[in-house]
């Protein structure tokens, strides 16, 4: 059980100890197919495999559920975006009712704070030195404005919000599709791709705690300036001081590589190995496949549902949570290492 990738000479126990040679198949931080072919094929754990699977299943079966199950709530939500509609929203809650006597932020507020977003999207983009395109990193942005929706619509009407593992793979796949061979931007399109998602929905969570809006909104944009900077000076001290625990899986009882290492297996599997690993024919073909299987997955669900609208299961079983948890244990390995070196 692990979230590391592999060369194919590590067999049980033993094959934790065999980790791939990353460094040794780049040339300037992206793929060379002339090293890779003196270090060979890459291989991911089968549960960290089986793993990426199911949440391109959920990632399909989620986006297809929400358009057929959810689309009464979506439709106000859609009708606002046109500045032209003239059909009243009818709200059946009283205190969204009370609070409509106060004045609600104008809609170029958001806007405004979408450009400047956008710009600074762009602008770290670039001065980072990602190799990512500014027409890249648009398309991902889409891509997550679709997902966000998606994802928040779950969120509020389930109270269901653990999405953020799944996401960084399916964002990293794209990238492999546009920048096939470089890691580095494959890292930031995961990074442009979930985390709006992820912030959306926090954001969200707020908004519906505090519906008066005047004081939410400045709220919510200084904390995220204090946040950034706060999060970005303790980032740096972080990554000074425990380095050591941080380039290993399993870290130490206080700190842990897993997250950072998995980010970091995913750049170097989608990014440098993109098509080598996940093409026709190749290993994992059937990552990138499950998310259309994942997309069909809810059909026949909701043919059933409208077969027998009265059935309280069928109008609440949903898909996409129960993919997303059926493998969820490619994690396990940190723990089992941190035990075995405590022991030895």
């Amino acid at each position: 059980m692990s979230q590391a990738i592999f060369d194919i000479d590590g067999s049980g126990v033993s094959f934790i100890s065999n980790p791939y040679n990353q460094t040794a198949i780049l040339t300037n931080n992206k793929f060379d197919p002339v090293k890779f072919e003196s270090v060979g094929p890459a291989y991911f754990s089968s549960t960290n495999a089986l793993y990426y699977i199911t949440a391109n299943l959920a990632m399909g079966a989620t986006l297809v559920h929400v358009i057929l199950f959810y689309r009464p709530q979506l439709m106000p939500f859609v009708r606002a975006l046109n500045p032209w509609n003239k059909t009243a929203t009818i709200v059946h809650d009283e205190h969204y009712i009370v609070m409509k006597r106060y004045t609600k932020v104008p809609r170029w507020w958001f806007l405004v704070l979408l450009a400047i977003a956008y710009g600074m999207a762009q602008a770290t983009d670039y001065t980072g030195h990602s190799h990512f395109s500014w027409w890249q990193l648009t398309v991902i942005l889409i891509l997550s404005l679709v997902f966000t929706l998606v994802y928040c619509t779950t969120a509020a009407i389930l109270g269901f919000v653990q999405f953020s593992t799944q996401l960084d793979g399916f964002y990293s796949m794209i990238a492999s599709y546009m920048i096939p061979g470089d890691p580095i931007a494959n890292m930031y399109s995961a990074l442009y791709g979930s985390q709006p998602t992820v912030q959306g929905i926090m954001l969200l969570g707020d908004l519906k705690l505090g519906q008066y809006l005047k004081v939410n909104f400045l709220v919510q944009v200084l904390g995220c300036i204090v946040g950034a900077l706060l999060n970005y000076v303790m980032m740096l001290s972080i990554i000074s001081n425990q380095r050591t625990a941080l380039l290993t899986i399993a870290g130490t009882r206080l700190w842990s590589g897993q997250n950072a290492q998995s980010f970091n297996s995913n750049a170097i599997a989608w990014g440098a190995l993109g098509r080598q690993m996940f093409s026709p024919g190749k290993t994992y073909y059937m990552i990138p496949v499950a998310l259309a299987l994942g997309a069909l997955m809810p059909i026949p669900h909701y043919i059933l549902h409208r077969r027998f609208p009265w059935n309280q299961f069928l109008a609440n079983f949903n898909t996409g949570v129960i993919l997303q948890y059926s493998c969820f244990m490619s994690g396990e390995y940190s723990r089992y290492n941190y035990w075995k070196d405590s022991i030895q």
